[in-house]
């Protein structure tokens, strides 16, 4: 039988430590820190007039004018994603020249489904050639209700 002595600081100083973390207050629990989607939000599926108005909702935020319609909305399940295929008229915003520009013509969408359901518009894109906007965005998709 092997027997261990330890000197008489160290075992005051484990008992002062043991009483010390006993005083401390134990920690939130991570779950309360997440906050949680209002039923209003949740589990609103994409449709054509919820992409066309989160689309519109990042022209109103970004651009300084213009209209878009969703000509197509074709979801990926596997990705947990969508494209939408846009149409834009007389889209304004200022280009890499500080000139404002209108655009009208083809575009493109990329929308996530959230792993609470939620829809959010991730990429928005004009396909006009060199001077073509791709901007990642988080606008979430509200019902168009």
């Amino acid at each position: 039988m092997t027997r261990f002595i330890l000197p008489a600081s160290l075992i005051l100083l484990a008992f002062v430590g043991c009483q010390y973390s006993a005083k401390q207050p134990a920690p939130a629990p991570i779950a309360a820190e997440v906050p949680t989607p209002t039923p209003a939000t949740a589990r609103v599926p994409l449709t054509y007039a919820n992409a066309q108005a989160a689309v519109q909702a990042w022209i109103a935020d970004m651009m300084q004018g213009g209209s878009v319609v969703v000509v197509r909305l074709k979801r990926i399940p596997r990705q947990h994603s969508a494209e939408a295929r846009l149409r834009f008229t007389n889209l304004r915003y200022i280009n890499e020249d500080f000139r404002q520009v209108s655009y009208t013509g083809k575009g493109l969408a990329v929308f996530t489904d959230d792993i609470d359901g939620r829809w959010v518009l991730m990429l928005v894109a004009t396909l006009n050639g060199l001077h073509s906007i791709i901007q990642n965005t988080l606008t979430e998709v509200k019902s168009s209700l």
